[in-house]
């Protein structure tokens, strides 16, 4: 599964709930799960929640950088 801009919104309870449980399934399944955000490993840690975070962090998590500007807008 991927989960693209995850920065994008501030999740409401119930959001944030179904997506704790989500990834805990994913997590107790072993099923691989692709992260996309813009956010540093700090805040991401940060939406994610400590308990997401320690999860992910225990599946020893592999991290990858882009950097650059944003393509978006040179698109014709």
């Amino acid at each position: 599964m991927i989960l693209d801009e995850i920065d994008k919104r501030v999740l409401a309870d119930w959001q944030r709930i179904q997506l704790e449980e989500l990834l805990s399934y994913r997590y107790n399944e072993l099923l691989p799960t692709i992260y996309i955000t813009n956010l540093e490993q700090r805040g991401f840690r940060e939406f994610l929640g400590d308990r997401l975070g320690d999860r992910l962090r225990e599946n020893r998590i592999k991290r990858f950088a882009f950097d650059g500007g944003s393509l978006r807008g040179g698109i014709s």
